[in-house]
């Protein structure tokens, strides 16, 4: 290899990088500091004339491209006197990896693990890099530190040392989800890249853990000053401390103890945020893999937040610039990236962060963004179903993500927006640009965590499905379809309504507040903490992916879609209507020349019907399981001060008993619907009669023909109301998934008006209902009451729970005493075992 500061070493597998550096730049910019320049971290140590100008690493890393698979070992010289008693900001951040759930072939990747502040020190012949675990602990002096990385030293001089990457760090084995104790099997380097500007030295890791799983890994480093002012005043994500923390829900890297003044050391959180440079917008890139057809959508669903700079500042605060850079590797803490994946099935979006934990100060964001999400609309209305990957997947990740962490913290993943909960009939109408327009969404959704904007749950207490300009005050909750993708002015504009709540908050972050007013209302709020939390009592306004001013009268308006055919709730027909309506897709009859086509038709139009019918009972946020599941916490006592004026406790709890009665009594389609399924199929019995292909069958043999295809109407019933698949044992089996006795927030209790009112014991009426009615013995499957029984043992710590348990042995106990066949045996045997 040619003289430029890197010599060959053993071959091609391995190669020194003696870099120069050059002025910093403090943020995230590529572009030339005007700032005083900081002494560079790493040196070249070969004689140049004073005049040359400086070299970038692009420049001075000249590879022999190792083979295929093998290990690199990058040999760096640091500068001493600028690596010791300084501090440093050490990021992770997962790139790709192997960990998956075996059955749906579901990866984790693109996540930011985040920034920790670390110091070097030099021990014997090896460099280590402590994190600094302050952070971590009460005390100012206990606080244990963790060894990130230990370097072999191979060179010294009075000035440098000249170390050995060679490995990934040890700590990044709990992020493939092993213990502390569990090392990992091996580890090795695949890249290493010192770029002067902002003296970031990043080098690409993989690990092998214990038990085979492979995670690829952007470990980078930086002095702590290029990226956080000398003086920084950070705002607390802590509403004991930060009045505006009241009022607003702020992303927070976590818990840390930290001096405040004027309180003294204290375990707080600061709240995530960018430092904006005036005169340059946050820049954000998609992986090279998108297709065109959507980059129109990724700019405008990025550059939709520019609506509240122009508002604050009249400019842009986001700049969309296109694909990402050849030579840009994800986890490059200068770069925002969009992860673009073409995969068939994955059940969510997702955006994570890195920031410096003490004040806040995000470097970049990653959002992971699969095909699969964007297109799941369309794969819905192609089966009439999700498959069982798309209703699996979202839990996958979810329970993924719970077993890791990194550094003693849960990975910091800031959302999982799932897409099956965004379904809607616009998916039928128009696929493309559903699509699109749901693209932009999740994106504007994610972008707004980027910014430092938590989740907002109450966002949706505003809409008004009657009024389309009562519209949510947030993007920042779960809203359904047919609400966000009022957001935008159309499909091709970044512009759109200010969201107040939106406005408000990002003022707080970017702006000082200036631009809320004494009079502006101070707007209803919540986040996943408050949403998922139990203890002492539950909000029951706190629901994610609700659509309307009060959920209980929504699940009650949902139920009535579905009993009543002339009911709607904005642009949602009854269910009814919409069956009714897709007598509309048959072709014309004039076209339709064979059998065949004929079938195919008949078949085309029932997928759709079973595609509607899981609509309104069990698919989507907009389903009536999803909106019982969510209103069961009306059966717990409330946390005080959760309910808005105008909401009547009583009448809330009165109204949700009775919705989850009706729903789980559903043993068959109501008889409206069943109204409806017959008309559609009279309505198809004439459309058949004109066809051409109907013609080509004998005059005698007509009639037969025509009720050989017809059939399949009459078994609908039977295949939405049994079986495996069944429409109804789903939606029955997923309610009572949800109807658990929770420790921390009792059922509520109390005499009004003489009349005992005790929700425990309602809830264990229904439970038993679903165990030991005549109904679930002859027709619900086996699963389901097994769901049940699984929810029924929660109570059994109680009196009453006791109780009704023994009541279903006494029930199960003799369905199997009369089991006529093995399977019925064995199923009551499994049921049996779980009471």
């Amino acid at each position: 290899m040619e003289e430029s500061g890197l010599r060959s070493v053993q071959k091609s597998l391995l190669f020194t990088l003696v870099l120069t550096g050059t002025a910093l730049l403090a943020g995230c910019s590529n572009k030339k500091s005007e700032s005083k320049p900081q002494t560079p971290i790493v040196t070249d140590l070969r004689q140049q004339p004073a005049s040359e100008p400086a070299i970038s690493a692009a420049q001075r890393l000249k590879l022999s491209t190792p083979a295929a698979g093998a290990a690199v070992t990058a040999e760096v010289t640091f500068k001493v006197s600028e690596i010791l008693g300084r501090t440093f900001l050490y990021g992770s951040d997962l790139q790709y990896s192997a960990i998956n759930d075996e059955e749906l072939s579901l990866t984790l990747q693109s996540l930011a693990v985040g920034h920790v502040p670390a110091t070097f020190r030099v021990v014997g012949n090896k460099l280590q890099l402590v994190a600094d675990q302050s952070i971590n602990f009460e005390s100012d002096i206990n606080h244990p530190e963790r060894l990130l990385h230990e370097f072999s030293i191979i060179a010294t001089t009075a000035d440098t040392l000249t170390i050995n990457i060679e490995r990934a760090s040890p700590t990044l084995v709990t992020v493939l989800g092993a213990s502390t104790t569990a090392p990992a099997r091996t580890s090795w380097v695949r890249s290493v890249q010192y770029v002067a500007q902002g003296n970031y030295l990043m080098f690409e890791s993989s690990i092998e853990g214990p038990d085979g799983s492979i995670g690829e890994f952007m470990e980078s480093l930086f002095p702590r000053e290029t990226l956080v002012p000398n003086v920084y005043s950070p705002l607390l994500a802590d509403p004991g401390l930060e009045p505006a923390a009241q009022r607003f829900r702020f992303l927070s890297f976590g818990p840390v103890f930290m001096n405040v003044p004027d309180v003294g050391r204290v375990q707080t959180a600061t709240a995530n945020r960018y430092l904006l440079n005036p005169s340059r917008p946050i820049e954000w890139y998609v992986t090279a893999n998108v297709p065109d057809d959507y980059l129109d959508q990724i700019r405008t669903g990025l550059e939709g937040w520019n609506r509240y700079s122009q508002a604050m500042w009249a400019r842009d605060m986001i700049h969309f610039a296109g694909r990402l850079p050849v030579d840009v590797k994800i986890g490059d803490p200068r770069f925002n990236v969009i992860n673009w994946d073409n995969v068939a099935a994955a059940g969510a979006a997702y955006e994570s962060s890195a920031s410096d934990p003490t004040t806040g100060i995000q470097s970049h964001s990653l959002i992971y963004l699969p095909l699969a999400w964007v297109n799941i609309g369309k794969a819905y209305w192609a089966s009439g179903q999700f498959s069982e990957r798309q209703e699996r997947a979202p839990e996958v990740l979810k329970a993924a993500l719970a077993r890791r962490s990194h550094l003693g913290r849960k990975l910091a993943v800031a959302c999982l927006n799932e897409g099956m909960n965004h379904i809607s009939f616009a998916a039928r109408e128009n696929p493309e640009e559903f699509a699109k327009s749901l693209l932009k969404g999740v994106l504007f959704h994610e972008v707004g965590h980027a910014l430092g904007l938590a989740h907002n749950f109450k966002g949706s207490l505003s809409y008004d499905p009657t009024n389309p300009q009562n519209f949510s005050t947030s993007i920042m909750d779960y809203n359904q379809y047919n609400i966000e993708k009022d957001a935008y002015e159309s499909v091709a504009s970044a512009n759109g309504p200010l969201l107040e709540y939106d406005r408000q908050i990002l003022s707080v972050l970017y702006n000082n507040g200036n631009d809320i007013r004494s009079s502006d209302k101070v707007l209803p709020v919540c986040e996943d903490g408050e949403a998922d939390s139990r203890a002492g009592g539950v909000d029951p306004l706190c629901l994610r992916y609700d659509s309307g001013a009060n959920p209980v009268e929504q699940l009650e308006k949902t139920l009535k879609l579905i009993l009543d055919d002339s009911s709607s709730i904005g642009r949602t027909k009854s269910l009814g209507a919409a069956l009714r309506a897709l007598e509309g897709e048959l072709p014309h009859p004039s076209g339709v020349t064979t059998l065949s086509d004929t079938a195919q038709s008949i078949d085309g139009l029932l997928l759709a019907m079973r595609g509607t019918l899981s609509f309104y009972f069990t698919a989507g946020a907009q389903s009536l399981s999803y909106m019982a599941r969510a209103n069961v916490t009306n059966l717990y006592l409330y946390r005080p001060g959760t309910l808005l004026p105008g909401f009547v406790e009583a009448d809330m709890r009165r109204s949700i008993l009775s919705s989850l009665q009706t729903t789980l009594s559903f043993e068959s389609l109501p008889a409206n619907v069943l109204a409806a399924v017959t008309d559609v199929k009279t309505a198809a019995d004439a459309w058949i009669r004109q066809t051409p292909a109907l013609q080509t069958v004998p005059a005698d043999q007509r009639d037969a023909v025509v009720t050989a295809l017809l059939g399949v109407f009459d078994r609908l019933n039977d295949q939405a109301s049994k079986g495996a698949t069944g429409i109804l044992p789903n939606l029955r089996a997923r309610v009572l998934s949800t109807i658990v006795r929770v420790k921390t927030a009792q059922f509520f209790m109390s005499q009004e008006s003489g009349v005992s009112l005790d929700y425990e014991n309602e809830a264990l009426r229904l439970l038993e209902t679903a165990l030991t009615t005549p109904a679930a013995a002859q027709s619900r499957l086996t699963t389901e009451r097994l769901i049940a029984a699984a929810s029924l043992k929660s109570f059994q710590d109680t009196q009453a729970g006791q109780e009704a348990r023994a009541r279903v042995v006494t029930v199960v106990t003799a369905e199997l005493a009369a089991a006529s066949n093995a399977r019925v045996r064995e199923e009551m045997r499994a049921l049996l075992k779980a009471l």
